[in-house]
């Protein structure tokens, strides 16, 4: 993942997933804080959504009540930043900050990136910038361990027997991020 700051030309931002590029800045589209929800299980996208802190403080207004009542406990969220991301950012400051971002120090024309679970601060990867000759750049691994799960189990077991349908419940596991 590459964030992007106001002063790098024709370079752009990017999130890959898996070696692919699932989302890359494009000014004046991108201006802002982009968050990127991923998949963990299926190592894709499961939305993206651009906030231009740049127009308006309201935006962060949203950016906050996004990540704050929209986004579900445990997802996985990565924050990239293109153009200028901190102009209007005061209102989201606190929330980023309950994720593990802090990023009061961010100048005008700044940068940051992290990936973060949401519910989990400490295992916050983050990287921020505030000058334009350096790009914050955040690689990560996302890895759990396959754990039975008895009560899911017995609910698709309870599932299938109501509704009549062929389900294989033997097999069925679920991963744990712990």
């Amino acid at each position: 993942m590459l964030a992007n700051s106001h002063h790098h030309g024709n370079q752009v931002g990017f999130v890959k997933v898996n070696k692919a590029t699932v989302w890359e800045s494009s000014a004046p589209n991108s201006r802002g804080v982009t968050i990127v929800l991923v998949d963990p299980i299926r190592c894709s996208v499961e939305e993206w959504r651009t906030f231009d802190t740049y127009a308006t403080g309201k935006n962060a207004i949203k950016l906050s009540v996004y990540l704050g009542w929209e986004v579900s406990e445990g997802s996985i969220i990565v924050g990239v930043t293109a153009d200028e991301p901190r102009h209007n950012l005061m209102h989201a400051l606190h929330r980023l900050r309950l994720f593990g971002v802090d990023v009061y120090d961010v100048k005008f024309h700044g940068a940051f990136a992290f990936v973060t679970q949401k519910g989990f601060p400490s295992k916050t990867v983050m990287r921020k910038t505030n000058g334009p000759d350096i790009r914050p750049y955040v690689a990560v691994s996302i890895a759990g361990k396959v754990v039975e799960t008895l009560f899911l189990s017995l609910y698709l077991n309870f599932c299938a027997w109501c509704f009549n349908l062929p389900i294989d419940v033997e097999s069925v596991v679920a991963y744990d991020y712990a």
